[in-house]
């Protein structure tokens, strides 16, 4: 294989590699959307609710929330990772400008 083949093919893999972790923050932000309007609608059920026994209705109202802060900090987590390697996706493809392929991505 010659060489710029070789570049050649680099650049296409690292393109596709940065549209799949596109796709991903995409997913796990669509996750964490859904998981929060979820917690969201039990907040609002548990607060309209007439559960008779009163401390079990104060510890889901306690419960509920600390699951959406702690399920928000985790999905958060895992977005940001994505976005990480996206960025260093794109430092190669950077890299890559120095053998002849056109820049696309502005520094």
């Amino acid at each position: 294989m010659k060489k710029e083949e070789m570049i050649r093919e680099a650049f296409i893999k690292l393109m596709e590699r940065i549209e799949v972790q596109s796709e991903l923050v995409n997913s796990w932000t669509k996750h964490l959307l859904t998981t929060q309007s979820a917690l969201v609608i039990a907040m609002g059920f548990l607060l309209n609710s007439t559960i008779y026994n009163s401390s079990l209705k104060i510890f889901f109202i306690f419960f509920v929330p600390a699951v959406g802060i702690l399920s928000a900090r985790m999905l958060k987590r895992i977005i940001i990772r994505q976005l990480q390697w996206e960025g260093e996706y794109i430092r190669q493809i950077r890299n890559l400008e120095d053998y002849g392929v056109p820049a696309i991505f502005e520094k």
